[in-house]
């Protein structure tokens, strides 16, 4: 009885604690383009560098919240069940990112209408923005290889 409700604890407590996610598992909020309509060519090409650079930092932030919270919720996990339901969150740095997301895919629509010649800018700080995330992508995937154990049975 006593394993049982240890089990039944733990399952709670992981169900409960709510890890933050990953940055490429992060949807996009909505963000009216209209917001960027009235904007002339020079002040659309900051636009889009200031975004992407937000997107990237917000991108960051939660990856890095994402690993702590894995850690925290492993170690409570272990030593004392109840302290994972507490450890856990996102402390708003998921939303901040749907936000950022938002923002640079509502951009997208204004540059490709605009008559500005930004196309290109775009798109290399979208294809810069989706490498990070290929990475990340591929980092989980390793990672979860070598909770299973297949990650270690490849190396040998």
């Amino acid at each position: 009885m006593r394993k049982f409700s240890v089990a039944a604890v733990t399952v709670a407590a992981l169900s409960l604690s709510g890890c933050a996610s990953g940055s490429q598992t992060v949807e996009a909020a909505k963000v009216d383009a209209e917001k960027y309509s009235g904007l002339n060519c020079q002040q659309l090409e900051f636009e889009v560098t200031r975004s992407a650079d937000n997107l990237m930092v917000a991108s960051k932030a939660q990856d890095a919240e994402a690993s702590k919270d894995a850690l925290v919720t492993g170690m409570a996990i272990m030593f004392f069940v109840p302290l994972a339901v507490a450890a856990a969150g996102d402390n708003g740095e998921e939303a901040e990112l749907a936000l950022r997301k938002g923002e640079f895919k509502a951009l997208e629509q204004t540059v490709y209408s605009s008559n500005c010649g930004l196309e290109q800018k775009y798109a290399e700080r979208s294809a810069e923005i989706e490498a990070y995330y290929e990475i990340r992508r591929k980092r989980v995937a390793q990672d979860e290889d070598y909770d299973s154990g297949r990650g270690y049975a490849q190396r040998w």
